[in-house]
């Protein structure tokens, strides 16, 4: 019976997207309505009206926000090979630029981020990576906000979640090859 009467529903839908809507933005989130399809204006936190006919609206939260980063294998300088994630703490100061010049804003924040851990990591020594946390972090945060700014992100820090120093291992009877940990031993 309800799907009788479903067209019903889409029917009213439709009808309804003539009519003028109300629209909240939170005081933790922008919008960017999109009206006729080209012009962009950004909403503010409080109360606005669009014609739903005619504009679509894209919605992000721009307070502060901690993503975890995926590994990677990767090789130092000096040849090591190490299996390094991270995190990245970021807030949104441009919603305009995120929302309307990425197709996912939030994919892009996860792979310049790692773009940014692999460029620190094989541009430095072992040694330089085991030593100095709060300097790695610097250069990360550093790396991470200089890919990220413009794409209207501002980083708090970056840095590393995990890291180990691991042996390739190539098995016989193919290409396949296991990632196994050494913990330090050689």
């Amino acid at each position: 019976m309800g799907t009788a009467f479903a067209w019903l529903g889409k029917l009213v839908e439709f009808f309804g997207s003539f009519f003028p809507r109300l629209l909240i933005v939170k005081s933790s989130h922008r919008s960017v309505k999109y009206v006729h399809g080209k012009a962009r204006v950004l909403l503010m936190p409080g109360v606005h009206c669009y014609w739903p006919i005619v504009t679509e609206v894209e919605h992000c939260c721009v307070v502060r926000q901690v993503l975890d980063l995926k590994s990677q294998i990767l090789e130092t300088k000096d040849g090591h090979t190490v299996v390094a994630a991270g995190l990245v703490v970021y807030e949104i100061h441009d919603a305009e630029t995120f929302l309307a010049d990425n197709e996912n804003g939030f994919d892009s924040i996860a792979d310049i981020a790692c773009a940014a851990i692999r460029k620190v990591v094989v541009r430095s020594t072992m040694e330089q990576l085991r030593a100095g946390s709060s300097v790695l972090d610097m250069r990360l945060t550093r790396e991470t906000q200089k890919l990220l700014d413009a794409f209207g992100v501002n980083v708090e820090y970056a840095r590393l979640t995990d890291f180990a120093k691991v042996r390739a291992l190539h098995l016989s009877g193919g290409p396949l090859s296991t990632v196994t940990q050494t913990n330090g031993v050689t």
